[in-house]
């Protein structure tokens, strides 16, 4: 029997202040097959980048086809 997974996903616009938090409260949790997908809808401050040091959060990036950043 395949164990149970949550999928938690975490939308961030401009939330560099609050990317890490949110992300520690998601490994916080007792569940133990939890998969995290991080998703960034073109920020232009340093979400993507304070994301990236997390370690474990990003493994895969794709671009948007909406808004480019300046």
């Amino acid at each position: 029997m395949t164990p149970e997974k949550i999928s938690v996903i975490l939308t961030t616009f401009n939330s560099a202040q609050f990317v890490a938090s949110a992300v520690q409260s998601v490994r916080n949790q007792t569940f133990p097959n939890i998969h995290l997908l991080a998703v960034d809808n073109n920020s232009t401050d340093s979400t993507v980048e304070v994301s990236a040091r997390i370690r474990g959060t990003i493994r895969d990036r794709a671009e948007s086809r909406g808004r480019r950043r300046p």
